[in-house]
């Protein structure tokens, strides 16, 4: 089932993780594929938890691949 989350639809699960799942979305105005990662917060209870999700939080932001 197919959900819209700010500008984009979200479609099939690609993957899961330790804290989510990452979700294939297609941006609604542009029609752009990209990947989403959906973090459920209630999986991240530790300090420890938090510093790896920011830091590849960090490296997402500066990464562009085209995959």
């Amino acid at each position: 089932m197919d959900k819209n989350i700010s500008h984009f639809i979200l479609e099939q699960k690609l993957g899961e993780g330790t804290f989510g799942t990452v979700r294939l979305a297609k941006h609604i105005s542009t029609k752009l594929n990209v990947a989403v990662k959906i973090l459920q917060k209630s999986k991240i209870k530790e300090i420890s938890d938090k510093i790896r999700v920011e830091t590849e939080i960090k490296i997402l932001k500066i990464l562009r691949h085209p995959y």
